[in-house]
């Protein structure tokens, strides 16, 4: 029987149906590294992970999930304290060309958060650390709240590069899409991280499911992009056996690969979890019709160079 919490979480109706149809199960391991995934807001996902903790026997499980729900009380604890004053948080709204403008400074996340939920935008919220030896620190401590004066934050921006402590982004409802706290009790040393992580439900290579063959045309529900599949569900479960033989991998490497169609008619390609893929058919009255069918068709072998060729100076020349 599939997780309850897969169902209620996993984007794509085809990865789901395929689950269950071949009757996939999931152990309590792997749906705690597929909802790390599929859940953004960190504190939403820790409300999850504590259910599978109350649940489950895997005691590996239960150690990490522990660890991760301390660490990031601790960071946002971390990141809300300002009470000596020697950092400020600078709001970021994000405009309808998906760039961020400023949107002012404040000693106070609480107020920063509040005013920038107000704007009705996705935004985030940057802790820059005041440096000991920029001009501004006085000009800037002694304003209250600091927010919207123009004449400190044009001399502020154009001081050295303050060091920033952390990352908050939001959508419009104020839930967090990314996370980042600088966390200065640990080491940074590239291999002990490694070392840390490379084990962690959050990180660690995970079998999944491929139910899709090479030249299948997908919509990626994740970046709302369409592309063609380029690696066989042959080829990821062999893939699969070599990380089970000793072969290192991660989480990237649980991925599909699939080229994107770009609106210039050019593909980049991405390393996408099958979970975030669903099937799709394009509409044959859209101008990359022709060009996803041919690249699909090619890449199965059921056209040849020449036809994807035309598709592809056709579909270009729309955007001269």
């Amino acid at each position: 029987m599939l997780n309850k919490l897969l169902e209620k979480y996993i984007p794509s109706k085809y990865y789901l149906n395929y689950l269950k149809e071949n009757n996939i199960s999931c152990s309590d391991y792997q749906v705690a590294a597929i909802l790390s995934h599929c859940i953004k807001d960190p504190f939403k996902l820790n409300e999850e992970l504590s259910f599978i903790y109350d649940n489950t026997n895997d005691e590996k499980l239960k150690e990490e999930i522990e660890i991760k729900i301390n660490d990031d009380n601790r960071l946002y604890d971390i990141f809300k304290d300002n009470s000596d004053r020697q950092a400020v948080y600078v709001v970021y709204t994000k405009d309808e060309d998906d760039e961020y403008d400023n949107y002012g400074y404040f000693y106070h996340f609480d107020l920063a958060f509040q005013k920038a939920l107000e704007s009705k935008k996705e935004f985030k919220i940057e802790k820059q650390k005041i440096q000991d030896d920029n001009p501004q620190k006085q000009i800037i401590q002694g304003v209250w709240n600091p927010h919207y004066f123009d004449d400190v934050i044009d001399k502020y921006e154009s001081d050295d590069y303050q060091e920033c402590l952390g990352t908050i982004s939001y959508d419009t409802n104020g839930d967090i899409e990314y996370f980042y706290v600088k966390d200065i009790s640990k080491e940074t040393d590239e291999e002990i991280i490694k070392e840390a992580y490379k084990d962690n439900f959050e990180n660690v290579y995970m079998h999944l499911e491929h139910p899709f063959e090479i030249g299948d045309i997908v919509k990626d529900i994740n970046l709302n992009k369409v592309g063609i599949v380029e690696l066989s569900k042959q080829e990821y479960d062999e893939f699969s056996k070599k990380v089970k033989d000793g072969f290192y991998a991660d989480d990237f490497d649980s991925g599909s690969v699939v080229s994107y169609l770009c609106d210039d008619g050019h593909f980049f390609h991405e390393h996408p979890l099958p979970f975030f893929l669903e099937k799709y058919e394009p509409d044959k009255n859209d101008d990359e019709y022709d060009l996803l069918t041919c690249a699909s068709y090619l890449l199965k072998h059921q056209c040849s160079l020449d036809f994807f060729i035309s598709a592809y100076e056709k579909y270009r020349n729309k955007y001269k």
